[in-house]
């Protein structure tokens, strides 16, 4: 399956859908499908700027090649609509008549169809002396193909040699170091042809394969660690008897394994509460590349494990590090120095994550744009050029579409269609209102051009608030989008949250059988979420770290950005709260001792998680290295989520609140602890 994986999952990239910003079935998708069906209306598809460093736009010289492009562009089979300034004066020309628009619509019932015909348009529409710049949808989602290929190279190129450099650090073993490699390959590949699946289906964003992309290696990089550290762990304690050890390894690893795979799973399916494609995408892939890590991880990885036996030290790379239970370990050292003083250093750290998190009090919510672009790119500049108030005066592109319904009968106000464009006219930041009949049918098109893209929300806010008429009205427009998409994003969170929170608590109780530990790591995970979350404010929001991590800041957080990140955080933090509380149960059930458990428990799995946090980190950079603000958001939330979950939070956090619960920490009803025990579910042997 691997070897067809790695043949159909190339070229991938090419079938997959750029953006996802919108809300599905939503009153803008909606409102384009009537334009489109019943007023030969077709979306805004290409937008280019055309200029001459000699020329104005009003020149005969530039009107006529102006002319030439409209008419090649008419006569091209590939082309539905052009619209152009070929009467100097027109909105399309900026302020300073240096600068023409050129707007067009491409033939095609879907992007894939339109993106075919994309190359043939542009190249008739820089066929030109003018100076083209192209911009518009279908430039954005090529721009975005190329730069997602290139993200993806540049990831591997910084991230890979970080990675392995770590993995040999913690293995000290050329072969073990190669295995969580093998799994992640084996798994990121089987993933992408599930996604090519997928893509005959339904649509799936070209952005959901980053994510896809960075889970697969945390995911393997996770599961390897804990499973071939134990199995070694394992081989030493039984004298290299393979059988044995691995044994003991898959049932006890392997179930710890499990149940964190079902709940990253389960956090990441919370996406699809959000109607919108992007997050849709992510958690399709994102189930998708943690479902066959762990069938990797529980099939496949065992078989290699049998195979290689003692082998597995092979390469080896100075001393094997002894286990970090001995007393001498600086895990258990820390646990035991943090127990002693719970309150304090818990006090201490919770104060200091909130001040981490504080700047979410600022925290501003736009949605995707061509801002996400780099400001090299032709998409960001046509863009910037358009929404510039100095060179266009008004924002004829951006438009709000209203479309009144057939059955539209006029109210005690007379808001019939008409009237209603005069009370929409009257409102402050309204350019004009174009009122246009539908052709043999009774449905009123509503144009309203604004005077600038900034009070587009507010506007709609205002147009749906007016007095309606007797029938319904459509409401489209990309300012209408992004206050949907900022709704859909509301209403659908508390869904969201509660589906993750509920899942959590379900699979820590019957993995550990308490009632007092999944409210615990409730608390715990919300500190690191909220923590990642003050991060993005303080840098892209605020603008700090622009040169360093080479962006320029929007002034506001991109919402699915924060929707992502918290579901990939829990699930991330579910494999490090599993890991380590399986090894205190171990030793809890072995001993009685509610500290010494703690400590031994810490001292066995902190140099796991602080190394698998440390690579994930090293795939991180790999992200932020790239040129897509989207990408570079998510990078550095999901990085500082993971370096404080993996060392503040496990680190001191969970020995200083298990030494304030002590043995509550395992309470549970009677009758739940009896029916827990009898159904064996749990994750120790």
């Amino acid at each position: 399956m691997f070897a067809v994986s790695v043949g159909l999952g190339r070229g991938i990239v090419d079938r997959l859908a750029s953006g996802g910003f919108t809300v599905r079935d939503g009153e803008a998708e909606r409102t384009a499908a009537v334009l489109e069906q019943a007023f030969g209306v077709g979306a805004t598809d290409v937008v280019v700027a055309y200029r001459h460093p000699g020329w104005l736009v009003d020149e005969p010289a530039f009107m006529a090649e102006l002319h030439g492009v409209a008419s090649r562009l008419e006569a091209s089979a590939a082309v539905v609509d052009v619209r152009a300034p070929l009467r100097p004066g027109t909105p399309l020309s900026s302020k300073d008549d240096r600068i023409a628009l050129v707007v067009i619509t491409v033939r095609g019932d879907d992007d894939h169809a339109k993106l075919a015909h994309f190359p043939e348009v542009v190249d008739a529409a820089r066929d030109t002396v003018l100076h083209a710049q192209v911009g518009g949808r279908l430039a954005a989602h090529a721009t975005a193909q190329t730069l997602s290929r290139d993200d993806l190279v540049r990831a591997e190129l910084v991230a890979l040699p970080l990675v392995f450099g770590l993995l040999l650090w913690l293995f000290r073993s050329v072969v073990a170091a190669l295995i969580p490699v093998v799994i992640a390959g084996v798994s990121i590949e089987v993933a992408m042809l599930v996604l090519r699946g997928l893509t005959t289906v339904v649509d799936v964003s070209l952005l959901a394969m980053n994510v896809v992309t960075f889970l697969g290696v945390g995911l393997a990089v996770d599961y390897s660690l804990f499973v071939v550290l134990r199995f070694r762990e394992e081989l030493r304690s039984t004298g290299g008897d393979v059988d044995e050890s691995l044994r003991r390894t898959t049932a006890t690893s392997g179930r710890t394994v499990l149940f964190s795979g079902v709940a990253v799973a389960a956090s990441l399916l919370g996406l699809l509460w959000f109607r919108i494609p992007l997050l849709e995408s992510i958690a399709i892939g994102g189930t998708s590349i943690t479902v066959v890590t762990l069938l990797v991880t529980l099939v496949f990885l065992p078989g290699l494990l049998a195979l290689l036996g003692p082998r597995i030290e092979a390469g080896r790379l100075g001393a094997v590090p002894p286990a970090d239970d001995d007393r001498q370990g600086r895990w258990y050292a820390i646990a035991c120095w943090v127990m002693r003083r719970p309150w304090t250093v818990g006090l201490v750290v919770v104060g200091a994550l909130l001040v981490v998190a504080s700047p979410v009090r600022r925290l501003r919510l736009e949605p995707g744009d061509a801002s996400l672009f780099p400001a090299r790119t032709e998409v960001r500049q046509v863009a910037d050029l358009v929404t510039d108030p100095e060179l266009f005066a008004t924002g004829e592109l951006s438009t709000i579409d209203l479309v009144a319904e057939p059955d539209i009968q006029p109210d005690a106000l007379g808001r019939e269609p008409l009237g209603l464009a005069a009370a929409i006219q009257a409102l402050p930041g309204v350019s004009r209102v174009d009122a246009i009949a539908e052709p043999g049918g009774d449905r009123t098109y509503l144009r309203v051009v604004l005077e600038d893209d900034a009070s587009g929300e507010v506007l709609v806010d205002q147009i749906r608030a007016l007095p309606s008429p007797g029938g319904r009205v459509l409401v489209g427009g990309d300012a209408a989008l992004d206050d949907e998409i900022h709704r859909e994003i509301t209403d659908a969170a508390p869904a969201a949250l509660a589906t993750v929170a509920a899942v959590t608590f379900v699979v820590l109780l019957l993995a550990f059988g308490s009632l007092v530990l999944p409210l615990k790591a409730l608390v715990l995970n919300g500190l690191s979420v909220a923590a990642s979350y003050g991060a993005l404010v303080w840098v892209f929001q605020d603008g700090r770290l622009e040169s360093l991590l080479r962006y320029e800041s929007p002034g506001a957080l991109e919402p699915s950005v924060l929707a992502v990140t918290f579901a990939v955080v829990f699930g991330l933090s579910m494999d490090y709260e599993m890991f380590l509380l399986s090894r205190i149960r171990e030793e809890y059930l072995a001993s009685g001792d509610d500290t010494k458990s703690v400590a031994r428990g810490l001292g066995r799995t902190g140099r796991l998680i602080t190394g698998a946090a440390a690579v994930l980190v090293a795939v991180v950079i790999g992200f932020v290295a790239g040129e897509m603000v989207f990408i570079k958001e998510l990078g550095v939330g999901l990085g500082v989520a993971v370096l404080v979950d993996a060392t503040i939070v496990r680190g001191l956090l969970v020995p200083a609140s298990m030494a304030v619960l002590g043995k509550h920490n395992w309470w549970a009803p009677r009758w739940l602890a009896r029916w827990w025990a009898r159904a064996g579910i749990g994750v120790e042997e």
